[in-house]
């Protein structure tokens, strides 16, 4: 986790004393106890966003994508993080702002690992 997310990221996590060492690492650490039946933390902070994000990308990993493979994970979890985050966007409004973002890039392709041709 301290590789992927930003050290002033502001954790929001179950209970599970599993986590108490990794959200020292962050910017806050916030938990909410749902043995107790909480879901909101200080009523404005909950997980429900990123469990119902994480369930889509199960979702799509499982019924889309049959097979991930780690070297192009990254790859997986951008795509899905730009669809997820233009959801209200249609599909002429996504398309474009993909199209503006390779302006003045250069598209190639490059192998990964020991990939026999």
């Amino acid at each position: 986790m301290a590789t992927n997310i930003a050290d002033a990221s502001n954790l929001i996590m179950d209970g599970s004393p599993v986590y108490n060492r990794i959200g020292r690492e962050f910017g806050a650490y916030t938990t909410v106890n749902r043995g107790a039946g909480d879901y909101i933390a200080h009523k404005t902070l909950h997980a429900n966003t990123v469990e119902s994000c994480f369930s889509i990308f199960k979702r799509g990993a499982i019924g889309a994508n049959l097979y991930i493979s780690e070297a192009h994970l990254g790859g997986y979890c951008a795509d899905f993080d730009m669809r997820y985050n233009t959801r209200y966007l249609n599909d002429t409004e996504r398309a474009a702002m993909i199209l503006k973002g390779g302006e003045g890039r250069r598209l190639t392709y490059r192998r990964i690992g020991n990939v026999a041709a």
